[in-house]
């Protein structure tokens, strides 16, 4: 597993956090989550020849701002759980000139993530869905992938001083690859030519459960 990316990303975290704690003596929540990725998309979705990091390990920090039912909160996760790729390795393609993008797939390897939200709930009951905003970052060892985001928040049951909740989520993530125009003969590279960076919008779907607790 590649931990490179996460100390920076986990100190981020910690220093916005304490700024948030410090503010004006606002309620300040702290949660737990685990984060399950469905249906990514081209550029972020593995192949099956490799290895799949699709299981996230996260923590929050939140406060409320503007009003008692609108909050921001800082969110970071870290996924380093690794699942076995499902297939062998495959052929280069027939006889011929092919447009290839090389790229890690973000869900091929181990990476951390950051993001800022700004969420609004129904009410301000501790038992509200809320609907949130946001804009973050990923990082990791090649091409870190800025993404927004758009989660929606449902209470399961009341916690001490806190809930569980589910939340999904719908992100889209600036994918980067490198872009050739390349030739094939007997199976082999016999021409290649750069054509530069490449860069695309691609999607996910997530679902997450969150612990969340208050500290006054």
């Amino acid at each position: 597993m590649d931990f490179r990316a996460l100390p920076r990303s986990l100190l981020f975290l910690l220093v916005l956090g304490v700024v948030a704690s410090r503010a004006d003596g606002q309620a300040i929540a702290i949660a737990g989550a685990v984060n399950q990725v469905l249906f990514p998309g081209e550029g972020i979705g593995r192949s099956c020849l490799e290895r799949g990091y699709t299981t996230g390990l996260g923590v929050r920090v939140g406060r409320p701002v503007i009003s008692r039912v609108t909050g921001v909160e800082l969110t970071g996760r870290g996924y380093v759980l690794a699942r076995r790729s499902t297939c062998v390795d495959g052929f280069p393609p027939p006889d011929g000139l092919y447009i290839e993008d090389d790229r890690k797939n973000l869900l091929a390897a181990s990476f951390a993530s950051t993001d800022v939200r700004f969420r609004a709930r129904s009410s301000s009951s501790r038992q509200a869905p809320g609907l949130a905003v946001g804009l973050g970052y990923t990082w990791r060892a090649r091409h870190n992938l800025p993404y927004a985001l758009l989660d929606l928040q449902l209470p399961l049951a009341p916690l001490k001083a806190g809930r569980l909740s589910l939340e999904g989520e719908l992100f889209y993530a600036r994918v980067a690859s490198d872009r050739f125009r390349r030739t094939y003969q007997n199976f082999q590279v016999i021409a290649e030519e750069s054509l530069g960076r490449h860069y695309q919008w691609s999607g996910a779907v997530s679902v997450a459960l969150v612990a969340q607790v208050e500290l006054r």
